[in-house]
């Protein structure tokens, strides 16, 4: 499978603190790759870095073979790479279909858009039956899956996904976890990032470890369950 995201030793600093010491990872087209470590362990500031927001200190990044380290993000959103911040950040006083809409910023032809729109509304069908409501009013769960439809909407060549589970109620933490697997059929690369290993990893193509800014483990979801140190530090298993 081609690469649709290589990042090649990656280092940055907040100020003298080093926060990604050589990271290297990986993912391929239609892949789901999880990452998964505990609070501290740089994972965001690599999406960060990913999507433009942070400048590497040191390290590539490329998307399609194109480098894209230090690019800002607008122009990173421009090669097809859509992030779902952790904890939603929808717009809490528009309404379902303008917040929609917002992630539609890209599109000129209005008449794909609304096929764009009713094409996610089958898997999200919740936010149909919302869809002139606030998004303020919306439970954690829905807020999820609009901010997920948001980022879908611009058909984004790789779809990063921060902490999805994030404060959630576990009926809606089985909901987005059994669609995730489903986007993915439907033509979707996603780089997910969950402290929740054990989900994220069941429906993992492949996975990664990160501790400390180091990628520690890299292997298929599957062995990663599997994996003593794994199951031992972020599944809670003695």
């Amino acid at each position: 499978m081609p690469n649709k995201l290589e990042i090649c030793n990656l280092e940055h600093k907040y100020g003298a603190i080093q926060s990604l010491k050589g990271v290297s990872l990986e993912v391929n087209e239609n892949e789901i790759v999880a990452l998964i470590g505990a609070n501290g362990a740089g994972k965001t500031t690599l999406l960060r870095c990913i999507s433009g927001i942070l400048k590497p200190s040191k390290g590539e990044i490329r998307f399609e073979g194109k480098s894209i380290a230090g690019l800002p993000a607008y122009k990173v959103a421009k090669y097809g790479i859509a992030q779902v911040l952790e904890s939603r950040h929808v717009f809490p006083k528009l309404t379902v279909m303008e917040n929609i809409e917002m992630g539609a910023f890209l599109k000129k032809d209005n008449q794909r858009m609304q096929s764009d729109i009713e094409k996610w509304f089958e898997v999200f069908p919740r936010l149909k039956e919302r869809i002139w409501q606030t998004a303020g009013t919306l439970s954690g769960g829905e807020q999820e899956m609009l901010a997920m439809v948001r980022g879908l909407i611009s058909n984004p060549k790789l779809l990063i996904l921060d902490e999805p589970s994030m404060g959630l109620a576990p009926i809606f933490i089985d909901e987005i976890f059994n669609i995730i697997p489903r986007l993915q059929k439907m033509g979707t690369t996603i780089l997910l990032v969950e402290q929740n290993a054990s989900m994220a990893l069941a429906i993992a193509d492949r996975g990664y470890v990160m501790e400390t800014g180091n990628i520690t483990l890299t292997d298929t979801g599957r062995r990663l369950l599997n994996n003593d140190k794994v199951r031992k530090m972020y599944l809670g298993e003695e």
